[in-house]
């Protein structure tokens, strides 16, 4: 059988058994049919390229989906907020969607200076300021959640990257949600 003819049955064999795969990742159903995409694609690629077939496709490009979720999140590492965002929901005693004007937020979250997140939080002393979850959505992505945790140290984090203090970006979040 022919390298194309295989991959052409795995895809109508496997595809469907990818997809939750991709989803459980992305959270997103355009998202996971675009890393299943990708995958294969890469999949394909590297078979031609080598002359070799894995033994167990299935896992073979199973594990493509994850190598691929992971490339393209190790991407965003590079910045508090990767560009690109369609809108932003701020979460916090109301939710407020917006789909322009927060650009200002965008630039003083990704000039913070940043390391990878540890995923913890260690409580702060003092009085807490509001707490919010900032969502940026894209089209062809999973969304991204910064975290906002002024009673927390460190007091932002994107789950990739933290930031120890807010002190910067409250001002803009409180501007952003002033009534126009």
């Amino acid at each position: 059988m022919h390298l194309d003819d295989v991959l052409t049955e795995l895809v109508e064999r496997s595809g469907d058994r990818l997809l939750p795969v991709a989803y459980q990742l992305t959270h997103d159903r355009a998202a996971a049919q675009d890393l299943v995409q990708e995958a294969l694609l890469r999949v394909y690629g590297s078979v031609r390229r080598r002359g070799r077939t894995p033994e167990d496709w299935y896992a073979y490009v199973r594990r493509a989906v994850i190598n691929e979720y992971v490339r393209t999140r190790r991407l965003q590492d590079t910045a508090m907020v990767p560009a690109g965002s369609t809108s932003l929901t701020i979460c916090g005693p109301k939710a407020h969607t917006l789909t322009s004007g927060y650009q200002t937020l965008v630039s003083a979250l990704n000039r913070l200076p940043a390391r990878p997140s540890t995923r913890s939080c260690s409580p702060s002393p003092g009085p807490s300021a509001p707490e919010y979850q900032l969502l940026f959505s894209y089209p062809g992505g999973p969304p991204v959640s910064v975290f906002i945790l002024s009673g927390c140290h460190p007091e932002i984090d994107n789950g990739n990257l933290q930031s120890n203090s807010a002190s910067s970006i409250l001002p803009v979040i409180q501007q952003l949600l002033k009534p126009k």
